[in-house]
């Protein structure tokens, strides 16, 4: 091994976890489709139960979609049962995920939450599972990410994970007693851990964009789960478990997601490797966790081509949220953007 082990792993995995799987969707047929397909070839899909989460229709010119959507949900076979968990009217997707995720906590400690853009590789639910039951009883482990950036492992590396604060949510796996810990309101309300010099230094080299996303997120009152989820664990000096080969890809990055903007430049894989694999090497190494933060705070870098000034920019918001108030903070900024138009200069639009 290389590097301090910070949690006594088992061997080679060996686990009887059946997690349940959570889909989220509301009217995008053809990358549901792919995704359930992807999921039903996986190794222990047929022990697997999945619940499946349509969000109404938005508007009407997508309630076709949606209903294509409940009717292939319920011809679904290949798994252990199929939960249909539909919504009369549009909740929006954070409410989706709420509810979903509390019913499905009322009787599991854990889940895998999917959304109908993702596609996953054949021991996906094998990785997944394994993980979750060695890590389950780490109160320092948030969870499971089945997505890595695609970086190239380091010469030397004897284990198929790494941990990082940050969390990505394209496919990941969540423990009942850490989720509910989150401030899941984030969005109301800023915490003043980023006052802290050291704390704003130590997330702009894990990922130089977080910040403003966090900040952006906050001023405009959206909720984006992966930036609540990172804050969180940062906060409390917890982590997240990452597969060195990606368990996931993103087929959402085509203009057609909530999110994601129309570029697929940075986040493409060329194929699933190791895909094979039915067991794991489930010990952290500090090095080879080194390795892939730096490298993926690298390639993160280089797809956003984030400025200091825009850091800055966004940590001036954020006091100013602190002191005044969001509502007055949104006032002075829009006022401030406004009198540089009418002057020529372009602002920063957070």
């Amino acid at each position: 091994m290389h590097g301090r082990l910070l949690w006594e792993p088992l061997p080679m995995t060996e686990t009887t976890l059946r997690s349940p799987v959570l889909v989220l969707t509301c009217n995008r047929v053809g990358h549901f489709k792919n995704l359930v397909q992807s999921l039903g070839k996986c190794v222990g899909a047929s022990e697997t139960e999945i619940y499946i989460a349509i969000d109404g229709p938005y508007d009407p010119s997508v309630k076709q979609a949606n209903d294509e959507i409940l009717r292939h949900s319920e011809s679904l076979t290949g798994f252990s049962n199929v939960h249909i968990l539909g919504r009369s009217t549009n909740v929006g997707p954070n409410t989706n995920l709420r509810l979903a995720v509390d019913e499905i906590f009322r009787d599991h400690d854990t889940l895998i939450l999917l959304e109908d853009d993702n596609i996953v590789a054949m021991n996906f639910l094998l990785y997944m599972n394994a993980t979750l039951s060695t890590f389950g009883h780490n109160p320092r482990c948030f969870s499971v990410c089945g997505y890595n950036l695609p970086v190239a492992r380091p010469q030397r590396c004897s284990t198929d994970i790494y941990c990082s604060p940050l969390v990505n949510a394209w496919g990941i796996g969540l423990f009942r007693d850490r989720y509910y810990r989150t401030d899941l309101e984030a969005r109301k309300r800023l915490s003043t851990f980023f006052l802290n010099p050291l704390n704003l230094a130590k997330v702009h080299s894990l990922s130089p964009p977080f910040f403003s996303l966090f900040v952006y997120m906050f001023m405009s009152q959206q909720e984006f789960a992966d930036a609540i989820f990172t804050a969180h664990t940062l906060r409390h000096g917890m982590f997240n478990i990452y597969p060195v080969d990606t368990k996931v890809m993103n087929t959402g990055l085509d203009g057609s997601g909530i999110h994601c903007a129309n570029d697929s430049r940075f986040f493409l894989h060329d194929e699933f490797c190791n895909a094979e694999k039915a067991s794991f090497a489930l010990d952290i190494d500090e090095k080879v966790s080194e390795h892939f933060i730096s490298h993926n705070a690298q390639y993160v870098r280089t797809a956003f081509s984030h400025k200091l000034r825009r850091s800055i920019y966004s940590y001036l918001l954020y006091v100013l949220c602190l002191l005044v108030g969001r509502d007055t903070t949104v006032r002075l900024r829009n006022s401030a953007k406004s009198g540089l138009r009418k002057l020529g200069i372009r602002s920063d639009s957070a």
